[in-house]
């Protein structure tokens, strides 16, 4: 894999060496050196300009808000041979989301093509990848436990996090990064009911673990069929007076024996699709769904009779890297550094509530009630352990599996 030294540096090594030169050149005289330094500040200033100029006319406003080193790092890809820089994450609507976020706009801008490979993949599907000698991704998404344990196995590239320094300043509450991953999302498994059983204007559930209140909100539930990603051991734990901060390790017994008291009116979900669609159908009457299924559904019709409750939900994140030996390594990262400006990320969470809100003065309506925000954040009762995870999962799936069956 050869990577091609980013014109931004080249750039800015040039200018240094230049005014050093003139600053010699000068000695002593302290007047002329504070010309020379006078007359280069305005070359600095019109460097993003004579940047931007060189990209068409048509896609130059694509570039209005983008960092300078960013535009730099998008010139020179465009400069390499166009090829496809090839991502494997979740895909469907989350996909098609970000292709008209930022995936569309970053193709025209440097000629290049995106491709989603497939579906979340697995950290094997990511370690078979990474020591087959010849990849075929270059983007992948991972949990943050098994991101880090990509990472600690060498599966992956270090990010050019000056890159990614313009989102990283201002990255929010609930979102991290490290030198291998960086979170680009956040979902919230967030309680959805159906209004038009639990009537707005009447009792209706206000606590995520109201999910286990069959008393004050009967009817049936639907939880997620996997003990990992939708809080369906957590807040089973939560309704039985565990505090949030001491959760982990988790007592599976005991949350199992609070299933139990439920599991007679629970409709499994398999899928983020089925999640609100039962709901949608009447299947249940409330239900846990990660939150930008609802979000989708209400910004195609907003008319449909049903209401999230953030309060108590779980905030679980998803993560992006960049693969060991990626084919693309330049033109991947200058993607991400794209995605992840502020308008590009208000565009994303405006459309499916999924995303990072670097600023939430450009949020829509639908982007501040359905993206995880720092009001969100605020209400949220834990975030899943990663480590712990990683660490127990198939025992988990284990147990769980054999308890669902019993």
């Amino acid at each position: 894999m050869t990577r091609r030294k980013p014109i931004w540096l080249a750039t800015g090594i040039l200018v240094a060496f230049g005014l050093l030169g003139v600053a010699a050149a000068c000695g002593d005289d302290e007047d002329e050196a504070e010309q020379a330094v006078a007359h280069a500040v305005p070359e600095a200033v019109d460097s993003r300009a004579q940047l931007v100029a060189q990209f068409p006319a048509d896609v130059q406003p694509l570039l209005a808000d983008i960092p300078e080193r960013v535009i730099a790092a998008l010139w020179d890809v465009r400069q390499q041979v166009p090829g496809t820089v090839v991502f494997r994450m979740s895909a469907g609507e989350l996909e098609d989301a970000q292709n008209r976020a930022y995936r569309e706009e970053w193709g025209r801008i440097t000629g290049w093509e995106v491709l989603q490979a497939g579906d979340f993949p697995t950290l094997a599907d990511v370690k078979l990848q990474a020591e087959s000698g010849n990849p075929e991704w270059d983007i992948v998404e991972l949990g943050l436990a098994n991101a880090d344990l990509a990472a600690d196995e060498g599966l992956l590239e270090k990010l050019d996090l000056s890159l990614l320094q313009h989102a990283t300043d201002q990255y929010p509450e609930g979102y991290t990064y490290t030198d291998n991953w960086i979170t680009y999302t956040q979902s919230m498994v967030v309680l959805v009911f159906r209004t038009d059983v639990y009537p707005l204007d009447g009792p209706h559930p206000e606590m995520v673990t109201d999910l286990f209140n069959t008393a004050d909100f009967p009817g049936k539930r639907c939880i997620f069929g996997f003990p990992q990603y939708a809080g369906t051991l957590e807040y089973a734990l939560v309704a039985d007076g565990v505090a949030v901060d001491e959760l982990y390790p988790l007592d599976v017994d005991r949350a199992l024996a609070k299933l139990d008291t439920v599991k007679d009116d629970v409709v499994w979900w398999g899928t983020g699709g089925e999640a609100i669609q039962f709901i949608i159908d009447g299947q249940c009457d409330m239900g846990v769904v990660w939150h930008g299924r609802p979000a989708i559904r209400v910004r195609d019709e907003p008319d449909l009779p049903i209401a999230a409750v953030w309060d108590g939900a779980m905030l679980a994140p998803g993560a992006l890297m960049i693969l060991k030996d990626a084919p693309h390594y330049d033109a991947a990262m200058s993607l991400l550094a794209y995605s992840l400006t502020p308008q590009n990320q208000c565009d994303l969470l405006n459309d499916i509530g999924y995303g990072v809100p670097l600023d939430e003065s450009c949020l829509s309506d639908f982007g501040v009630e359905w993206s995880v925000t720092a009001e969100h954040v605020a209400q949220s009762a834990s975030d899943e352990d990663a480590a712990y995870y990683g660490a127990n999962i198939d025992q988990l799936i284990e147990k769980f599996n054999a308890w669902l069956t019993g």
